[in-house]
């Protein structure tokens, strides 16, 4: 009887999850001939509530106790315990009582906890019966889901009342295959349903059903598992509400995306290892092709072949992140062999959870075109416009001759009738050469127009003082401003002296003053002069003529200095003159560095005012200024920088600081512009911006080295960087950032020339390892007369400085092989090459270590910012004039 006990209790203990436990001499024979019986498949975990202390069983008879015993453990009640009180404790009975409750207490540490990790999983788990789908338990997250309160969802206990909300029920009550199905029992079709969710490896997309009526999307997964010898089935459920949610927001962001990608009339496309993975309907139809058809094609089988190089090297370089990705020219082909003109551009992205490359295309062939038949026009217009002149300077030429005549003879006449007495021809002889006198001074406006229009008018500076000078002026002035009753008032702050063309400034004086007397009627008119300072820019002289006349509308100021232009019709009539004038003035102020502005109100009268610089530099009319077709006058060309960049604000300052160091200046404000300069004037150098509206800056080098004319023109980049990639020297002689400004390149060079014999050539080794890089450098030092070594790594660049010493090493940090802190590290171990000074060219942010390796291997550290100019370069001076005073002391 105690052995057909034991094995039931070894049967109940094992059928809720026990592995293994030791009985005494009785139990592990029982327990090695049962234990197959006792390891089951899935055990049933219950949670009850803990019996209170007060209800310990005393032990009945044996049999009694036993039978008891195995009733309570198969009921899930694991609270119960054996009263070992009168009990031997060495005897068998004793032991295995003992053994007994405390596997007891050890199954009801596991089941609290297995019971605690149910609780508070936020997914909801049901077990139910395989045919009638009844729900035997569930736990508080899927209770609380189908509308159930707190207080039933404690508890899995089928024998609690508090689950009976869902608990006992059937599934199809809260699981449902649509919103509109009524089924709430296990019919055939549900039954099958629950099948497949349990063959399948993912969940199924349902319906939930509350108990207070409304429905929930629910994602169900399904396993069958075995619980005493009975197949279950155990559900998870999810709540998707917030998933879908999230999923139609993506899916209509999505949407929205691809509406407004559709809508884009440029091209885009996105692509991964070089195939097209999605294009607009603009690229499609820009192409010619269907969006099927450029899904996976090679997007370089779109290419024009004469174009591949370069979009190659231009795909290579976006890439490496040494030059930012920006605009650039190519030729695509069209389904049917046509080739379009169009900007590129490529920058990375992700696509799928991958890298990719997003492309943007706008097609302009049509713009090119235009720009191409413009560039057509301007030049014949520019012809039309030299042609115009050259007429317009003969004829004047060809006008004034028999007017001086005229002017000659009738002066005599007027002479000889006083002497003759014949007083009556005399007036009619003044009327003549009056007459003349205005015909000649026009002449002689249309020719001094003719003449700066043509490049031929020149300037004749000469020093003197501005008082003394306004003085002449005035005396000459007045009477012509007496005679309309005006008041003349001359205010002169210490004007001081100034370099200028004397008699072009007192023109454009007294072109001022007549038109201030000819449009006031008794008023004032007022003469400022006086000397400004201003920063960066010098001393300038300040004139102003302000007057009480007519005044102009805004409409007239705009027209003011135009050509041939007056405020309207009834002003020529009225007052006469050819509205030369103004127009010659300006010019004039623009050929000595300054320029005239107007204020006016009308009816309240005009204020023009002069700006000039104190001291003009000696140069002719070329380029200074531009005609109203923005036509740039002819030049000279042996002394021509043409500036390529499309920010006019950077134009004009460049303009400005070459024309003061004696250049002449053509602009060009795009790629195919600065081209078409190039090849019509040959300049001396252009400094080019590499980010340009249509053909970017690259481009434009790259074309410019492939025409033979033109490929030995110094060519300098400009573009943004931040000024503080400049501020360290890193531990070398010097620091360029990328793209290297070459102006700064030659200075810094050319310091290192101090210190060496006027008969020997410096020499620059040169390593780095973009060829385009090398190629800028080396032409920029050739022309400023250094020997150039070149080795594309720090490891060529070693095997060259055994050979020959150079005397500066311009370094890139970022090369293949051996890199620039590899080459810096080598160069110091040898002695003899320790001293030879290193500029750093780099467009990498070193971090704090990187400088401190540099700074290690190098005499002295320099950085910008703690010196001032003058101290950095004597700086970097001391460090080639030491290096070449250790060379001599050695070879002595």
């Amino acid at each position: 009887m105690l052995e057909q006990n034991s094995i039931q209790i070894l049967a109940v203990v094992g059928s809720i999850g026990v592995i293994a436990f030791l009985l005494g001499s009785v139990g592990t024979t029982l327990w090695q001939r049962l234990r197959r019986p006792i390891m089951l498949q899935q055990p049933v975990r219950f949670a009850p509530e803990a019996a209170p202390p007060d209800e310990i069983i005393t032990p009945p008879p044996l049999p009694t106790l036993l039978t008891q015993m195995v009733h309570h453990a198969q009921t899930g009640d694991l609270t119960t315990r054996l009263d070992l009180t009168s009990v031997d404790s060495n005897s068998d009975l004793g032991k295995m009582a003992a053994q007994y409750n405390k596997v007891l207490d050890k199954l009801s540490q596991i089941q609290e906890h297995d019971q605690g990790i149910i609780r508070s999983v936020m997914d909801g788990i049901l077990t139910f019966d395989c045919e009638s789908l009844q729900i035997e338990c569930a736990n508080p997250a899927a209770v609380q889901m189908f509308g159930g309160s707190e207080t039933a969802a404690s508890t899995c206990d089928p024998r609690s009342p508090l689950s009976t909300g869902v608990v006992n029920q059937p599934l199809p009550q809260f699981i449902r295959t649509s919103e509109s199905s009524v089924v709430t029992e296990a019919t055939p079709e549900f039954l099958a349903l629950i099948a497949r969710a349990a063959a399948a490896d993912h969940p199924y997309e349902l319906v939930g059903h509350r108990l207070d009526g409304s429905t929930f999307p629910l994602e169900l997964a399904v396993k069958q598992v075995i619980i005493e010898e009975r197949p279950l089935y155990v559900g998870s459920c999810r709540d998707s509400s917030c998933r879908r949610q999230a999923k139609n927001a993506r899916l209509e962001s999505e949407r929205k995306y691809r509406k407004l990608i559709n809508s884009m009339q440029d091209g885009v496309f996105i692509m991964q290892d070089g195939l097209i993975q999605f294009a607009n309907n603009a690229l499609a139809t820009m192409l010619g092709y269907t969006l099927y058809e450029l899904q996976g094609m090679r997007f370089v089988n779109l290419i024009a072949p004469e174009d591949v190089p370069m979009a190659e090297e231009y795909y290579r370089l976006a890439l490496s992140g040494k030059y930012a990705p920006t605009d650039f020219t190519i030729r695509l082909k069209t389904q049917s062999g046509q080739q379009l003109i169009t900007q590129l551009k490529i920058t990375r992205s992700e696509h799928n959870n991958s890298i990719a490359h997003t492309g943007t295309v706008i097609n302009i062939t049509d713009q090119t075109h235009y720009e191409q038949e413009l560039e057509q026009a301007r030049d014949a217009a520019e012809m039309a416009n030299r042609s115009k002149s050259a007429f317009l300077a003969n004829m004047s030429h060809e006008l004034r001759t028999p007017l001086n005549a005229i002017l000659g003879y009738s002066e005599m006449l007027s002479e000889d009738a006083e002497d003759m007495g014949y007083s009556e021809f005399i007036p009619d002889l003044q009327k003549i050469r009056q007459a003349g006198r205005q015909l000649l001074d026009l002449i002689n406006d249309i020719l001094d127009l003719s003449k700066i229009e043509a490049g031929k008018m020149d300037l004749h500076v000469e020093s003197f003082a501005v008082a003394d000078f306004l003085e002449d002026v005035v005396t000459t002035i007045r009477p012509l401003i007496n005679k309309s009753s005006n008041l003349l008032r001359v205010e002169i702050d210490e004007p001081g002296e100034m370099q200028a063309d004397k008699t072009k400034l007192r023109q454009v004086l007294f072109n001022l003053l007549g038109n201030a007397s000819k449009f006031t009627d008794n008023g004032s008119i007022t003469l400022r002069a006086e000397r400004q300072d201003l920063a960066n820019e010098g001393q300038w002289l300040t004139f102003e003529v302000a007057d009480t006349g007519i005044g102009l509308s805004p409409e007239q100021q705009e027209q003011v200095f135009a050509p041939f232009a007056q405020a309207d019709a009834s002003t020529t009539r009225k007052y006469g003159g050819t509205g030369l004038g103004l127009a010659i003035s300006r010019r004039f102020c623009n050929m000595m560095g300054g320029d005239i502005t107007v204020q006016s109100q009308q009816g309240a009268g005009a204020i023009f005012t002069v700006h000039l610089p104190a001291k003009t530099k000696i140069s002719t009319a070329e380029d200074e200024w531009l005609d109203e077709d923005g036509l740039t006058a002819v030049s000279d060309q042996e002394n021509i920088v043409l500036i390529i960049d499309d920010d006019p604000l950077a134009r004009d300052l460049l303009k400005r600081h070459l024309k003061k160091a004696g250049f002449q200046v053509k602009t060009a404000a795009s790629g195919a512009e600065g081209l078409a300069l190039a090849a019509k004037f040959k300049p001396i150098a252009i400094t080019l911006d590499v980010l340009l509206p249509g053909i970017d800056g690259w481009a434009v080098l790259t074309q410019l080295k492939a025409d033979p004319t033109l490929a030995k023109i110094p060519v300098i980049i400009i573009t943004m960087l931040a000024d503080e990639q400049m501020g360290f020297a890193l531990g070398a002689s010097d620091y360029l950032a990328k793209p290297i400004d070459h102006q700064r390149l030659t200075a810094v060079v050319e310091k290192y020339r101090q210190g060496r014999p006027t008969n020997s050539q410096p020499t620059v080794l040169l390593v780095e390892d973009d060829r385009i890089t090398r190629e800028l450098v080396r032409r920029t030092l050739n022309k400023s007369g250094w020997k150039i070594w070149e080795a594309a790594n720090g490891r060529s660049a070693l095997n060259l400085i055994a050979k020959h010493i150079p005397d500066i090493i311009l370094l890139d940090l970022m090369m293949p092989e051996m890199d620039g802190f590899q080459f810096v590290a080598a160069l110091r171990q040898n002695p003899a090459w320790q001293s030879i000074p290193v500029i750093v060219m780099t467009a990498k942010d070193l971090s704090r270590d990187e400088r401190s390796q540099l700074n290690g291997d190098v005499a002295q550290v320099l950085q910008k910012g703690m010196y001032d100019r003058q101290e950095l370069l004597g700086q970097i001076t001391q460090l080639v004039s030491n290096y070449t005073h250790s060379n001599e002391t050695a070879v002595s």
